[in-house]
């Protein structure tokens, strides 16, 4: 199973290299969280720039389909959708340089969970959303590339157990656990195609 998760990423990667061959500096971006797969999702990403300095962000994602370390067999979708500001405007390369963006967030998702006295695992339902602001940084040439970013922002919704809501965390740091705290980070890779 771990073998053909690890597959996944480098024939993304494989198909993104044959593809942009053929284009040059481009408005749009297909990208993937690769982290996600380590965590219990697969998440893609599409982005469109819209000026220089604007562009669109939006994310789908499915949960349950890849490594699951908490072994509670998750199964649900994500969704998210973000307005990137970038901060330094790069007319040589596009989706270059360092950036801020406002982000909602949404998972919703089932999950086990032990009960003490009942044998079998019982379910419980997760749906959270969050409103998050992000700082991060591009670097993108030709046809490839890596967006690195983090954030915080508040969060309403039923929460998980783990406080792992699949794209976002809750606070639980430090002795404290905080519902409303939303966390998040990630490292995206991909492909930029469509002719300016």
């Amino acid at each position: 199973m771990f073998k053909k998760l690890f597959f996944l990423p480098l024939l993304f990667i494989n198909i993104c290299l044959v593809f942009s061959q053929e284009y040059t500096m481009g408005k749009n971006a297909l990208k993937t969280t690769f982290l996600s797969y380590a965590t219990g999702s697969i998440k893609l990403s599409y982005e469109r720039l819209l000026t220089t300095n604007h562009s669109v962000e939006v994310t789908g994602g499915v949960i349950g389909v890849a490594l699951d370390g908490l072994n509670n067999h998750p199964r649900g979708g994500l969704f998210r959708c973000a307005h990137k500001i970038n901060l330094i405007s790069n007319p040589r390369y596009s989706f270059n340089g360092p950036y801020y963006k406002s982000e909602f967030a949404l998972s919703s998702f089932g999950y086990d969970f032990e009960s003490i006295g009942v044998n079998e695992p019982l379910r419980k339902n997760s749906t959270m959303g969050t409103l998050l602001a992000c700082f991060g940084y591009q670097w993108g040439r030709k046809f490839l590339t890596f967006d690195s970013f983090v954030g915080i922002g508040g969060a309403v919704g039923s929460e998980c157990d783990t406080y792992y809501e699949h794209g976002f965390i809750l606070w639980d740091f430090f002795n404290t656990k905080n519902k409303h705290i939303a966390l998040t980070f990630g490292m995206k890779l991909g492909f930029v195609f469509g002719k300016n």
